[in-house]
């Protein structure tokens, strides 16, 4: 099949997966095609096991909902990227078996293969995803995720019962939803309070409560998430995003892979020193983050600039220190 015939086929099973269908008219117009060829697509996606519907009365087309995907033939590449969908809706907290997107990999695997299970296992044998750390999601929250991305689209502003580290109770407060964030493990969402009028982070997994608050709102025509979030560590912000301060940490010899092997950061760059050891440099909007993986990496690297960052990790160093003297005993 060439590849424009098989982007019209596959538009047409979209425009068939539609609750309400297609007219074969309407479905012509859009993908540009003849009625004989109409009707050949049609009669071709029957044979490869699509059941499809179709209304005599407005020539109406539709593929019933979970009978789209009843037969596919997969080649071991594209079996193994499904697979990989798999294990990455398994680990991600904001996921849980039975969300749509776990839902959809189930059915395009039980229409490639006729043992799911058996070809998912398979693939953890020689390709792992892990993620080890996660969001714990209590299960009244597993709607949290599907409620805000339906707001989001619609551009409606939100009221959410959002519970902050160490407090009891979660007060509503309404915000406007710029979109949703996925940083090393964490979701995260994006909004305008319209208390103070700040774009805020939020959680996910502390949101108890999403409620419509009625009101539509509008983005600014300039803004874009890529933009917001690149001169971030990770998804904090503090004032102007474009603002960067320049950090520079040194690695010490024999660690110097820590940072050569992996793009930390889009603004990362290195030049190796006379005495052996590294000089990475970061163009961050921020510290906080960039702190932890410093300590993380603590015994071999250094923070050299700015030197809020070099006071800010003194004083956790001698606080860490305090904790670990005389041994055992706290």
């Amino acid at each position: 099949m060439g590849q424009g015939k098989s982007q019209k086929m596959h538009e047409l099973i979209r425009l068939m997966s539609r609750p309400s269908g297609v007219e074969r008219e309407e479905a012509q117009e859009e993908l540009g095609i003849s009625e004989r060829t109409f009707f050949r697509y049609v009669d071709h996606l029957r044979d490869e096991g699509y059941d499809i519907d179709c209304e005599r009365g407005d020539q109406r087309y539709r593929i019933p909902e979970g009978a789209g995907l009843s037969r596919m033939e997969l080649e071991d590449a594209e079996l193994t990227a499904v697979g990989l969908m798999r294990q990455f809706f398994e680990v991600q907290g904001m996921f849980p078996t039975g969300s749509e997107g776990l839902q959809l990999v189930e059915r395009i695997l039980q229409g490639a293969t006729s043992d799911p299970e058996r070809t998912a296992q398979d693939l953890k044998q020689f390709i792992l995803l892990e993620q080890k750390y996660r969001p714990i999601i209590p299960s009244k929250q597993a709607g949290v995720f599907k409620k805000l991305l339906s707001r989001l689209r619609g551009r409606e502003s939100v009221k959410i019962a959002y519970r902050k580290p160490g407090e009891v109770s979660a007060p509503l407060r309404e915000v406007e939803p710029y979109g949703l964030i996925l940083v090393r493990g964490q979701w995260v969402m994006l909004a305008l309070d319209r208390k103070d009028r700040e774009l805020k982070n939020f959680y996910l997994h502390r949101i108890l409560q999403v409620h419509p608050a009625g009101r539509q709102f509008t983005i600014p025509e300039d803004f874009s998430l890529q933009e917001f979030f690149k001169n971030s560590w990770g998804f904090f912000v503090y004032g102007d995003p474009n603002s960067t301060v320049e950090v520079k940490v040194l690695v010490e010899p024999g660690w110097t892979h820590l940072v050569s092997e992996t793009m930390w950061h889009p603004s990362q760059t290195t030049r190796m020193l006379d005495d052996g050891w590294m000089e990475a440099t970061f163009k961050l909007n921020c510290v906080e983050e960039i702190k932890l993986w410093i300590m993380s990496n603590g015994a071999h690297m250094k923070a050299v600039a700015p030197p809020e960052l070099v006071e800010s990790l003194r004083k956790d160093v001698r606080r860490m220190t305090e904790f670990y003297k005389g041994g055992a005993d706290w």
